[in-house]
């Protein structure tokens, strides 16, 4: 379940959402934005009414995620991964890269 938060919601209030959830015995992360806050809810959250977290003033939208892959899904994280090394830019927007683990190349003789 993905569940994100009004503009300007205050700290308190977050911790609030975090702290009736992790009761319930799901795992939360909690993703800051410029613009607003967003959690994602990982375990069983078939017992949540959506009508019922979204009877909280400072909830503003609620969706139910039942990919199993939720914390790679873009709806959890909808921004880009990008990983510099070493000045080089991997992911997002960045030209593709192609590289070679351990099990490809071996030894010079390899690469060439």
């Amino acid at each position: 379940m993905i569940i994100s938060t009004k503009k300007g919601t205050p700290q308190a209030e977050l911790d609030r959402i975090i702290d009736s959830f992790e009761k319930q015995g799901l795992s939360v992360t909690l993703i800051r934005g410029t613009d607003y806050n967003v959690f994602g809810l990982v375990g069983d959250t078939t017992k949540i009414a959506e009508k019922d977290v979204l009877a909280n003033p400072w909830v503003e939208n609620v969706t139910r995620v039942s990919a199993p892959y939720k914390r790679a899904n873009r709806l959890f994280h909808p921004e880009d991964t990008v990983v510099d090394v070493n000045g080089t830019k991997i992911g997002g927007h960045a030209p593709i890269a192609v590289m070679a683990g351990p099990c490809s190349v071996e030894g010079e003789d390899h690469m060439i």
